[in-house]
């Protein structure tokens, strides 16, 4: 049951953050059980948003890559000549260094022991950068969690305390930064 509840969770967030994506001025949320979760048509951008890197893994990663680059090589697809997107909005924990990446997605293909191949149009990228890449504003994830706060005091009537917004500070920068 934990569990479950976990996954239902990070669905959640996954879910919050292609809306709230999906509402940014030429970009489109295409839904649940698309083929991917949002697209640009005007920047020729589709993706697929994960709220954490490690919603998938093993052989489903290959399977991503392939269902990507099955969207945006062949010649009669719609999103041909589109850059795809793999976005881990919280990404895998780095040592002393940023976390921010824009990056060939490239995924060890276990059944051939081997990566995929690199293709420009097929990308990896973090949060932080993802939203970057979407709203041209630099800090546009981190000023909508600091915004969650006042959202919720407002909705709630409720005022978060200075040690409870420094305390939610230091968990996005655990999680972005």
């Amino acid at each position: 049951k934990a569990r479950q509840s976990q996954k239902s969770l990070s669905n959640a967030f996954g879910n919050f953050h292609q809306n709230i994506l999906g509402h940014v001025h030429g970009w489109e949320n295409l839904g649940i059980g698309k083929s991917v979760d949002l697209v640009c048509h005007d920047r020729k951008i589709i993706a697929e948003i994960k709220n954490k890197y490690s919603t998938v893994t093993g052989g489903k990663l290959t399977d991503l890559y392939s269902h990507l680059d099955g969207l945006v090589m062949p010649i009669v697809s719609m999103y041909k000549s589109y850059t795809s997107y793999y976005v881990e909005t919280i990404p895998r924990p780095k040592r002393s260094r940023p976390q921010n990446y824009d990056v060939p997605f490239t995924p060890s293909d276990k059944a051939t022991k081997t990566r995929r191949s690199s293709n420009e149009l097929i990308r990896q990228i973090d949060g932080q950068s993802f939203y970057a890449l979407v709203t041209g504003v630099p800090d546009a994830l981190e000023q909508l969690y600091d915004v969650i706060p006042v959202v919720i005091g407002d909705a709630f009537t409720y005022s978060f305390s200075p040690k409870e917004l420094a305390i939610m500070k230091t968990y996005f920068k655990k999680a972005f930064v």
